[in-house]
């Protein structure tokens, strides 16, 4: 599972509001709140995100392997 909880640990961190994320990356709220859902994303918004905050996206996002993953295609 990805998560996006770095994200806004940082922005906490750094007093942005997600307002000002908006207005700094062009993406709605209702974009942001999809990543504070941890839902899926657009690597366009991740990378908006990135530029905009000049970090990387492993310093706004994680991976964390499920505990029972599906199995891999067989042939």
């Amino acid at each position: 599972m990805i998560t996006f909880n770095k994200l806004f640990q940082y922005l906490a961190e750094n007093n942005i509001s997600r307002k000002e994320l908006s207005e700094m990356t062009g993406l709605t709220r209702n974009q942001i709140q999809t990543l504070r859902n941890n839902s899926t994303a657009p690597l366009t918004n991740i990378g908006k995100i990135c530029e905009a905050l000049k970090l990387s996206p492993s310093d706004i996002m994680e991976y964390t392997p499920e505990e029972n993953p599906t199995p891999p295609f067989s042939d």
